[in-house]
């Protein structure tokens, strides 16, 4: 018999900064900006569908998640922003959607989780706030 603490099992991965482009699916993901204020935080997002002959649905309530430290999550402002709502990508096409999260209490140690299609790949993006 042997012991495996439950931390050791969950997912791995690689949290990237703002800049870096990461593939989910046929979506890619480039952060341009994020910025903090209080708690609120704006994202610069570009998304682009690199499959060759299918519409990318971009929905950020569906595909993004924004979590702070002690499972601090952000809500996407359905009221601010740009494409925060439902966005149909053409092939080889890009959309920078802007979008606003708020938070419960002030944030810290923020990631964003993106992902390419419902239950698809995941990518994640460190804020550094």
């Amino acid at each position: 018999e042997f012991y495996i603490p439950i931390e050791f099992l969950e997912e791995g991965r690689i949290s990237h900064p703002p800049g870096i482009v990461q593939i989910a699916d046929d979506a890619h993901y480039k952060l341009l900006q994020a910025k903090k204020n209080g708690t609120q935080i704006n994202l610069s997002l570009q998304v682009t569908n690199k499959h060759p002959t299918k519409n990318l649905d971009f929905s950020p309530m569906a595909l993004i998640n924004i979590m702070g430290k002690g499972k601090n999550k952000g809500e996407l402002n359905p009221f601010k922003g740009k494409h925060q709502a439902l966005a149909i990508i053409k092939p080889q096409q890009s959309i920078t959607a802007e979008l606003f999260y708020d938070f419960g209490s002030k944030p810290k140690d923020i990631e964003l989780i993106c992902t390419g299609k419902l239950s698809g790949d995941r990518v994640f993006y460190n804020l550094g706030f």
